[in-house]
């Protein structure tokens, strides 16, 4: 299983208007401290999902999984009928 999570360019536009009123107008001379206000306000965090399983875990429990199907094939054999898995 694999999520992508992908945004459009065009949504990303409205913290960096923001911080750009912020930088003209004067109200926040430092841009850094412009982007965190921005993003506790609008609540833009930097992890998207936090990681439950250790990555290394998951796949190693995949392909003990797929070990023990492919025994079972590679016992009887592959006839061409079958699709092995």
């Amino acid at each position: 299983l694999y999520l992508v999570f992908q945004v459009h360019n065009e949504a990303i536009t409205i913290p960096e208007n923001i911080d750009a009123i912020r930088a003209l107008t004067g109200i926040e001379t430092e841009g850094t401290m412009s982007i965190q206000k921005t993003d506790k306000a609008m609540g833009v965090v930097k992890t998207f999902m936090p990681k439950t399983i250790p990555e290394a875990a998951a796949h190693a429990a995949i392909g003990e999984a797929l070990k023990a199907e492919r025994a079972e094939f590679r016992d009887e054999g592959y006839k061409g009928a079958e699709e092995p898995f």
